[in-house]
């Protein structure tokens, strides 16, 4: 999927964006720091291997 100025998204940053949102509401809602710490590290995870694979460059 092309995104903003011509940049690659990978289904890895979706799923990044994804546990993002998760990890706000999660830390909003329920003053769940921790939990909200975990989810967004496992956002992360999606990201780094998004940018090893080569899913975040301008095509």
């Amino acid at each position: 999927m092309k995104g903003v100025r011509g940049l690659w998204i990978g289904p890895n940053f979706t799923i990044f964006v994804f546990f993002l949102v998760v990890a706000l509401l999660e830390a909003f809602k329920e003053h769940h720091w921790l939990t909200a710490l975990f989810w967004l590290a496992c956002g992360l995870m999606f990201v780094w291997v998004d940018l090893r694979s080569g899913g975040l460059k301008p095509r």
